[in-house]
């Protein structure tokens, strides 16, 4: 669940600041094939790049390295509220967030429900070498991949022409699909208040581009205004279909009007490719540089992302030694693989797991121990965890209870390496453990 959050924070801010370069250096200029490309490109940079994750290790093979999960903290009675109202408020967005999310793809379901009802009520014809469908309704004329749509009441007149040829550019430069990856962002990130003004700007460019394809062939630029104005009550069927007539006529007739950008005007896009390499920079590569956190009396453990370690790890304290279960001797363990192991049911089900199990020592409550106990353990290629040892010691009481804990986990969902193999994967848990008593200061080592 974490990573889902993770992606959609990663993606906006993706989408956000593309857009802003759009918004800055592009949106004026008549390079229309050039903006939409570049405004199609960002949406679909924006929805992958935060989906892969590169790897670059910059360490020498003796610096420390330490992986650590979130911290869980556990009290007397079990679930801290900080932890509690943490919990309560990702079930709450995670609820509100698919609510949305299944708004728009019903309304999306929807919009081609009435496309193929349009169409099936009226049948499609042939003329000028395309597919008509003429539709008793006062709609705008509009197209849906290789269909367009007519009002009955164009069909003698002696614009059809230029309506068709308008139409037949939206079909012949496929502004259906955008229109659909539209769709997608915005049921991925109806959220986002951005993803309108994509909307806005792309559709406004599928209209630039048709009325350019229009007046190139010859047709009059002052009689195919006067058509636009003409055609601007009919009614617009959905969001899925490129309307002849979209409500930005003062904007389509200044394009229309206005001189062709200079050639350098082209080029301007390109200020996005360092733009989505610093992203990918910031978001998706991971770079060990061998810089671990310090831990007083912590157990320094090398490990690298792209080395495996051949060794056990050994407990500073193992309780019931032999209740604790060990990796094979020699397996090798990885810190950081391409899909790391995941308790089943994510993050908030192993602090259900820990908040529940633990217990709280009589004998630290009693004299007001507390503190934080880091705990390493290996999550092996079946899923069993084995080696728990101490990172770092609180205090012996806390220590045990701890180690016991994580030794009785379930299984997780093994790690997978590059080539999708399970493999065995170390992680660092910190368990802090803490008394409601303000006065009592944690017991420092």
């Amino acid at each position: 669940m974490n990573f889902f959050y993770t992606y959609l924070l990663q993606s906006s801010v993706s989408i956000m600041v593309l857009y802003f370069i759009y918004w800055l250096f592009l949106k004026k200029d008549t390079f229309f094939s050039v903006n939409r490309f570049f405004l199609t490109g960002s949406i679909i940079f924006s929805l992958l790049f935060p989906l892969f994750r590169w790897n670059i290790n910059l360490s020498d093979s003796n610096a420390p390295y330490v992986y650590l999960l979130d911290t869980v903290t556990i009290t007397p009675d079990k679930l801290e509220a900080v932890v509690s109202s943490q919990i309560s408020l990702f079930k709450m967005i995670v609820i509100v967030y698919m609510t949305g999310a299944s708004l728009f793809f019903i309304r999306f379901l929807f919009q081609v429900f009435q496309v193929f009802t349009l169409v099936k009520r009226s049948g499609i014809s042939r003329q000028q070498g395309i597919k008509l469908v003429f539709i008793d309704r006062h709609y705008q004329p509009f197209s849906f991949f290789g269909i367009v749509f007519i009002p009955k009441s164009l069909g003698e007149s002696k614009d059809l022409l230029q309506i068709i040829e308008h139409e037949r550019v939206h079909v012949r430069q496929n502004h259906s699909f955008d229109l659909l990856l539209l769709e997608l962002l915005t049921i991925i990130q109806w959220y986002n208040p951005i993803i309108w003004f994509y909307r806005r700007s792309i559709k406004s460019i599928h209209e630039y581009l048709a009325d350019e394809g229009v007046i190139i062939l010859g047709f009059s630029k002052i009689n195919y205004q006067e058509l636009l104005l003409g055609q601007s009550l009919g009614i617009q069927v959905n969001d899925l279909t490129n309307n002849f007539n979209h409500s930005l006529l003062k904007n389509r007739i200044m394009m229309m009007t206005k001189p062709r950008s200079g050639a350098f005007s082209g080029w301007k896009a390109t200020l996005a490719l360092p733009v989505m390499l610093g992203l990918v920079t910031i978001f998706s590569t991971s770079v060990n540089t061998g810089l671990a956190k310090e831990y007083p009396n912590a157990a320094q453990i090398t490990v690298h992302s792209s080395m495996p370690m051949d060794v056990e790890i050994p407990a500073i304290i193992t309780p019931g030694e032999d209740t604790i279960p060990k990796a094979a001797a020699k397996e090798p363990v990885y810190e950081v693989v391409k899909t790391m192991p995941e308790f089943n049911g994510g993050f908030d089900a192993l602090v259900n797991y820990l908040v529940t199990n633990v217990k709280y020592p009589e004998e630290a409550k009693k004299n007001n121990i507390t503190g934080t106990v880091f705990v390493s353990f290996i999550v092996e290629k079946n899923g069993k965890v084995s080696n728990p040892s101490i990172l770092k010691s609180a205090n012996p009481l806390l220590d045990d209870e701890a180690l016991r804990v994580v030794a009785a986990m379930p299984n997780w969902k093994p790690g997978l390496n590059d080539e999708g193999v399970a493999v065995n994967v170390k992680f660092n848990l910190p368990i802090k453990f803490a008394l409601d008593n303000k006065d009592v200061k944690e017991e420092k080592k």
